[in-house]
This record gives structure tokens, C-alpha cells and sequence, in this order.
């Protein structure tokens, strides 16, 4: 009877030391092994806000457009006038050239900005001091299809006139031809006059400079 019993405890206490080696066999390995290092991170936030790297921008696309040079352009131009002081005109007859003088600067100044003027001035010097200086502005040009916007009569007395005129392609080849072939714009005008056709699409200007109003300064 105690041969038995010493046998079983013997067994059981074999069991139970092979149990714990088992057992404890995959806890050392688990602790040998080395630990996974967790995955970077792109960015953290801290405490003022985020750190890491920022988003890559596209590339700007590059869009190529043509450009026409003989896009047309409007000049537009402002004149003023004033009428005559004297009692031998009518008030009616006051208002007409008030207008009229305001109509004549507007195309004045519309040829200034077109064609240019030319400036002479002359100044004398005596003695180390200026004893005189005074200067001038000529404007010569031919043009040809401006167009009155409005004339306005002010409080005042005086009247306000806007005219305008459009440059376009027709415009820009007449001026290089007439440039070319006499070197003066207004020549080559009055010797090759401009026939007027009917509105073409996309192109007016034709038409347009078919007016016999002539403007010459």
C-alpha cells in the first residue's frame, strides 16, 4: 500500500515539474525575443501645434496663350470749350461754339495720344540767369473714323465733349503701309482713300472708316 502511494506521488510530482517547464518554456522565449518597434510616425502634435512634414504642392500647370497683336483698342479722350465773351453773338449762337471748341479739343487730344505732338522751347540765359524760357507744342495728324460720345453743356457755361476712337487691325496695317511708303500717315491718306464695305463678322473696322469726317490739326 505504501509502495503505491510513494509510486503515485512520485508521477504526480513528475507531472507537475514537466508542466512548469512547459509553461514556462514560451515565457522565456517571449521575453528574449525582441520587441517590434512601432511604426514611424509621419507627424506628431505637440503643444503648439503639429510637427512633421507637410503636404508636397502640385507643380503649377503653365498655360501658353496667344496673343493678337492687332487686338483692337479703344482710345477715348475728353475736350472742353468755352464760348466767346461778347454781346454781338446770340445766347444760341454762345452755346454752338461753346460745343464746337469742346469737340475740337477732344479730337486734339485724341491725336495727341495717337500720333504725338512735337514740343519746341527756348530758353535764354544772361549772366548766369534765366532771362526767358518759353516752349510749344505742335500737333499734326489725319484722322479718320472718330466718334463723338457726348457733348454736354455744364453749369458754368462752358460745354464737355468725349470722343473716342478704335484702333484695330485695319488701323495697324494702314499705318505701317503709309509709314513704309511716304513716312506721313496724313500723305499717304488724302493720295489713297479708304473705300467703305460692308461689316464683315468679326472685323467692323471697314466700314466704319467709310466716314468723310476728316479731322486735320
Amino acid at each position: 500500500m505504501n509502495t503505491c502511494t510513494r509510486r503515485m506521488a512520485a508521477v504526480s510530482l513528475l507531472l507537475g515539474l514537466t508542466a512548469c517547464a512547459s509553461a514556462s518554456q514560451p515565457a522565456a522565449e517571449s521575453a528574449m525575443r525582441p520587441l517590434a518597434e512601432p511604426p514611424a510616425s509621419s507627424g506628431s502634435f505637440t503643444g503648439v501645434g503639429y510637427a512633421g512634414p507637410g503636404i508636397e504642392p502640385e507643380a503649377p500647370k503653365v498655360v501658353v496663350k496667344e496673343v493678337n497683336p492687332y487686338a483692337p483698342v479703344i482710345i477715348r479722350a475728353t475736350g472742353n470749350g468755352a464760348a466767346p465773351y461778347t454781346s454781338a453773338l446770340t445766347p444760341s449762337q454762345r452755346k454752338l461754339l461753346s460745343m464746337r471748341a469742346a469737340r475740337l479739343d477732344a479730337y486734339r487730344s485724341i491725336a495727341e495720344q495717337v500720333q504725338g505732338m512735337k514740343l519746341v522751347g527756348n530758353s535764354s540765359v544772361a549772366n548766369m540767369v534765366a532771362t526767358s524760357d518759353g516752349f510749344r507744342t505742335y500737333v499734326d495728324a489725319y484722322l479718320r473714323g472718330v466718334r463723338m460720345v457726348s457733348t454736354n453743356l455744364l453749369p458754368d457755361g462752358t460745354s464737355e465733349a468725349v470722343a473716342e476712337i478704335t484702333l484695330d487691325q485695319d488701323f495697324y496695317k494702314q499705318y505701317k503701309n503709309a509709314l513704309e511708303k511716304t513716312g506721313s500717315v496724313m500723305k499717304a491718306a488724302q493720295q489713297n482713300g479708304v473705300a467703305g464695305v460692308e461689316c464683315t463678322e468679326g472685323n467692323c473696322g471697314a466700314s466704319r472708316y467709310e466716314s468723310n469726317f476728316y479731322v486735320a490739326h
